[in-house]
Protein backbone atom coordinates (compact mmCIF):
# COMPACT_ATOMS: atom_id res chain seq x y z
CA UNK A 1 0.00 0.00 0.00
CA UNK A 2 1.06 3.74 -0.50
CA UNK A 3 0.54 6.04 2.31
CA UNK A 4 -1.02 9.21 1.57
CA UNK A 5 0.73 12.46 3.03
CA UNK A 6 -1.25 11.95 6.63
CA UNK A 7 0.25 8.48 6.78
CA UNK A 8 -2.98 6.88 6.54
CA UNK A 9 -3.07 3.84 3.80
CA UNK A 10 -5.62 0.82 2.38
CA UNK A 11 -4.00 -2.45 2.40
CA UNK A 12 -5.72 -4.59 -1.30
CA UNK A 13 -4.99 -7.58 -2.65
CA UNK A 14 -6.64 -7.55 -6.53
CA UNK A 15 -8.24 -4.06 -6.70
CA UNK A 16 -8.29 -0.72 -4.48
CA UNK A 17 -10.08 -1.08 -1.60
CA UNK A 18 -10.83 -4.72 -1.44
CA UNK A 19 -8.26 -5.83 1.87
CA UNK A 20 -6.51 -8.78 2.75
CA UNK A 21 -7.13 -12.40 3.56
CA UNK A 22 -7.21 -12.36 7.15
CA UNK A 23 -4.08 -14.33 8.61
CA UNK A 24 -0.35 -13.22 9.90
CA UNK A 25 1.68 -11.20 7.92
CA UNK A 26 5.34 -9.60 7.87
CA UNK A 27 5.15 -5.69 7.61
CA UNK A 28 7.69 -3.98 5.51
CA UNK A 29 8.25 0.06 4.92
CA UNK A 30 10.07 1.79 2.38
CA UNK A 31 10.30 5.39 2.54
CA UNK A 32 11.97 7.78 0.03
CA UNK A 33 13.44 11.37 0.08
CA UNK A 34 14.35 13.48 -3.27
CA UNK A 35 17.49 15.88 -3.60
CA UNK A 36 14.74 18.29 -4.92
CA UNK A 37 11.10 18.47 -3.12
CA UNK A 38 8.85 17.13 -5.82
CA UNK A 39 6.88 20.69 -5.51
CA UNK A 40 10.25 21.99 -7.28
CA UNK A 41 10.56 19.92 -10.38
CA UNK A 42 7.77 21.40 -11.97
CA UNK A 43 8.63 25.13 -11.31
CA UNK A 44 12.46 24.38 -12.60
CA UNK A 45 11.08 22.63 -15.65
CA UNK A 46 9.06 25.81 -16.26
CA UNK A 47 11.87 28.60 -15.36
CA UNK A 48 14.87 26.27 -17.51
CA UNK A 49 13.20 24.79 -19.77
CA UNK A 50 15.50 21.81 -18.62
CA UNK A 51 14.35 18.24 -16.52
CA UNK A 52 15.83 18.80 -13.46
CA UNK A 53 18.22 16.41 -11.97
CA UNK A 54 18.02 14.66 -8.08
CA UNK A 55 18.99 11.93 -6.29
CA UNK A 56 16.31 9.19 -4.49
CA UNK A 57 17.32 7.52 -1.63
CA UNK A 58 16.03 5.32 1.32
CA UNK A 59 15.55 6.96 4.63
CA UNK A 60 14.61 4.03 6.31
CA UNK A 61 17.20 1.43 8.00
CA UNK A 62 17.54 -1.73 5.56
CA UNK A 63 16.05 -4.09 7.52
CA UNK A 64 12.27 -2.70 7.00
CA UNK A 65 12.65 -2.98 3.71
CA UNK A 66 12.25 -6.57 3.59
CA UNK A 67 10.17 -9.02 4.58
CA UNK A 68 13.16 -11.72 5.71
CA UNK A 69 14.22 -8.93 7.69
CA UNK A 70 11.49 -6.91 9.05
CA UNK A 71 10.86 -7.13 12.67
CA UNK A 72 7.60 -6.11 12.00
CA UNK A 73 4.72 -7.93 11.65
CA UNK A 74 0.68 -7.88 11.96
CA UNK A 75 -2.35 -10.30 12.45
CA UNK A 76 -5.36 -9.37 10.03
CA UNK A 77 -8.67 -10.53 11.50
CA UNK A 78 -12.05 -10.90 9.73
CA UNK A 79 -13.32 -7.22 9.59
CA UNK A 80 -11.71 -3.99 10.14
CA UNK A 81 -8.26 -4.04 11.42
CA UNK A 82 -6.63 -0.78 11.96
CA UNK A 83 -2.58 -0.85 12.17
CA UNK A 84 -0.61 1.61 13.55
CA UNK A 85 3.51 1.96 13.10
CA UNK A 86 5.38 4.78 14.68
CA UNK A 87 8.64 5.35 13.04
CA UNK A 88 10.87 6.85 15.46
CA UNK A 89 11.83 10.13 13.87
CA UNK A 90 15.26 9.42 13.80
CA UNK A 91 15.70 6.81 11.77
CA UNK A 92 14.53 8.83 9.13
CA UNK A 93 17.53 10.07 7.23
CA UNK A 94 19.38 10.56 3.80
CA UNK A 95 21.82 13.04 3.06
CA UNK A 96 22.11 13.87 -0.62
CA UNK A 97 24.72 15.40 -3.19
CA UNK A 98 24.39 19.51 -2.05
CA UNK A 99 24.96 19.47 -5.81
CA UNK A 100 21.60 18.56 -6.62
CA UNK A 101 19.58 20.77 -4.94
CA UNK A 102 17.09 23.06 -6.17
CA UNK A 103 18.75 26.48 -5.48
CA UNK A 104 22.04 24.83 -6.99
CA UNK A 105 20.98 23.77 -9.99
CA UNK A 106 19.29 26.76 -10.20
CA UNK A 107 22.22 29.04 -9.71
CA UNK A 108 23.92 26.83 -12.54
CA UNK A 109 21.47 27.25 -14.70
CA UNK A 110 21.51 31.30 -14.69
CA UNK A 111 25.10 31.62 -14.84
CA UNK A 112 24.93 29.12 -18.14
CA UNK A 113 22.66 31.26 -19.52
CA UNK A 114 23.33 35.19 -18.21
CA UNK A 115 20.47 35.32 -16.22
Amino acid sequence: AVSAPDGKFVITTLSPGDGVYAGDYKVTLTKFASSMPQERWDEYYRITLEEPRFEVKPVLPEKYQTAAASPLEFTVKKGKNELRIDVPEELIEAEFSPSLSYEVQMERWKKRNNK
